[in-house]
């Protein structure tokens, strides 16, 4: 804008308004006030406008210059980050912080992804039933078809129907148990009713006992919510008999080519109904102790810990299932036989070491049997982990665990397990296009195998004082935590998954050193 253009307003405010003068650049009508204030306006807009710019600038050119400053400081160069200087790019990763931690979460299983097939199509076997009502007549109907007997069940006439009959037949609740997991929209109505028919009957008619689903009902229904035979049974987990008893399962691939594409119905329901069926087989093991014999059961407790893995299950409570395996555990008949024999079993549950620590916490330690297994099954795995499995025919006495556990704790230093972690690499002879990263990822590897390993090893010494026997096993597993672990490990501020470990390593020293002055302590007393 042109300042001779400009007429001050203090001599335009002043001006009579009856008059026309003559401007320097021309003339113009007396303006009025409220003209004299838009102009105003507009000025004092144009003024904030001027200043935002010059802000902007500013700020350009301080940026400019502090990266022409950081150039000339290294040999600076104009290309970017991939045209940069071998001994910048040094520089750049010793003092970059790096990005690998310890998760808090394990990494999981792919076991369920949504089924291969539809999941609305369930059709009620009525071959051989005579109906007894016109209800059930209308039920059993072979001109009946899926949606009609859908439409039963959503408007409750399903559980009015056998409220007063003694005994519900089987193909109902067969169809009943396997329609929660296969119609996302049916599933609440079918666990409903199949919950109200089997409390009643238990109640009002206990001759006839609760119906509680086969092995290879409750397989099915695991393979309804899209799991298969080698996602669902890893070599190991059950033994071949219980296998036998299993249908044979369809392959597929364990996950879809495009994740983005998977059903995300299937992932809003998935849990509810799964939920729903732990919530069902609790109540049959309750009311019916002895159900399942010691070999299934053990065969149902691997399986559901090994359904526990899912990825979609990670971040989940899992109460239900946590009860499920409790009522299980306690109606064992022979546990001090099965207890090496389903620490065995679990061992194949996965080859992960934070998958092994999600299993352990499975299982509820409110009860003398979860508390046993926990450390039993701890011990187990850290034998399993450091390769040590020589030592395991006598992990499940209670009264050595405390010593073998000496005897592990100076394998668990990072450096040895990194030099089994190089060892093993080279065994499957992987290809190292970067040294310098295969050391970096080696360390962390190494350390977070580590804090798995000391986790487990928390679960063996457990939280009661120690006794008369164990204060000297206890005593030295302290010293050997400060000798191996943290006295070993350097703490890097880029590598802070050292420090996440240090800090492990001094809280498990802290608590020992507390249960062995508790133990003192009742000697005293």
């Amino acid at each position: 804008m042109d300042d001779s253009s400009l007429v001050p307003l203090r001599d335009l405010l002043h001006m009579d308004e009856s008059s026309s003068s003559t401007l320097e650049m021309g003339s113009c009508p007396s303006p009025r006030r409220e003209c004299y204030l838009t102009s105003l306006d507009k000025l004092l807009e144009e003024k904030r406008e001027h200043i935002r710019e010059e802000r902007e600038l500013e700020r350009s050119l301080g940026c400019e210059l502090l990266f022409s400053k950081w150039s000339n400081a290294g040999e600076a160069s104009e290309e970017t980050e991939a045209s940069l200087l071998d001994t910048q790019r040094l520089v750049l990763e010793q003092f970059s912080i790096s990005s690998g931690t310890i998760p808090i979460v394990h990494p999981g299983e792919n076991i369920f992804r949504p089924p291969p097939y539809p999941r609305s199509a369930f059709v009620l076997d009525t071959a051989g039933l005579k109906p007894q009502n016109h209800l059930e007549r209308l039920l059993f109907s072979s001109s009946s078809s899926t949606s009609q007997q859908l439409a039963i069940l959503h408007s409750g006439t399903l559980g009015f129907i056998y409220h007063g009959i003694a005994k519900c037949p089987l193909p109902v609740l067969r169809w009943l148990f396997q329609l929660m997991s296969l119609n996302p929209d049916a599933s609440r109505d079918a666990f409903q009713a199949l919950w109200n028919i089997s409390t009643y009957q238990s109640i009002s008619y206990a001759d006839a006992g609760l119906w509680c689903p086969e092995l290879k009902d409750i397989t099915q229904t695991f393979y309804n919510f899209g799991a298969c035979a080698s996602t669902l049974f890893p070599a190991g987990l059950v033994q071949y008999e219980f296998i036998s008893e299993i249908l044979e399962f369809p392959e597929y691939s364990s996950h879809p080519a495009d994740v983005k594409n998977e059903n995300i119905y299937f992932q809003l329901s998935f849990i509810p109904m799964l939920e729903d069926t732990f919530k069902f087989l609790a109540l049959c093991v309750t009311t019916q102790p002895r159900c399942y014999p010691d070999h299934q059961r053990l065969a149902i407790i691997s399986l559901l810990c090994r359904v526990s893995l899912d990825r979609n299950l990670r971040k989940q409570p899992l109460i239900d299932l946590q009860q499920l395996l409790l009522v299980l555990l306690e109606g064992l008949q022979k546990w001090e036989e099965t207890l090496p024999e389903l620490c065995r079993s679990l061992g194949h549950v996965s080859q992960h070491h934070h998958n092994m620590v999600a299993v352990v916490r499975c299982f509820p330690d409110t009860t003398t049997r979860g508390r046993q297994l926990r450390r039993n099954l701890s011990l187990y795995f850290i034998m399993k982990l450091l390769g040590k499995m020589k030592m395991a025919p006598n992990f499940w006495q209670e009264e050595i665990q405390l010593q073998q556990l000496c005897e592990l704790l100076p394998l668990m230093r990072p450096s040895c397990l990194k030099q089994a972690l190089q060892k093993t690499q080279r065994l499957h002879k992987e290809p190292t296009q970067n040294q310098q990263k295969t050391l970096s990822a080696l360390d962390h590897e190494a350390c977070y195998l580590c804090y798995n390993l000391l986790v487990l090893a928390n679960v063996v010494v457990g939280i009661k004082p120690a006794s008369p026997r164990e204060q000297g096993h206890l005593q030295q597993l302290c010293l050997q935590v400060q000798q191996h672990i943290s006295s070993s490990l350097r703490e890097d501020p880029a590598l802070l998954y050292r420090t996440k470990l240090k800090n492990l390593a001094a809280q498990t020293y802290v608590k020992w050193q507390e249960l062995l002055s508790q133990g003192w302590l009742q000697l005293t007393c």
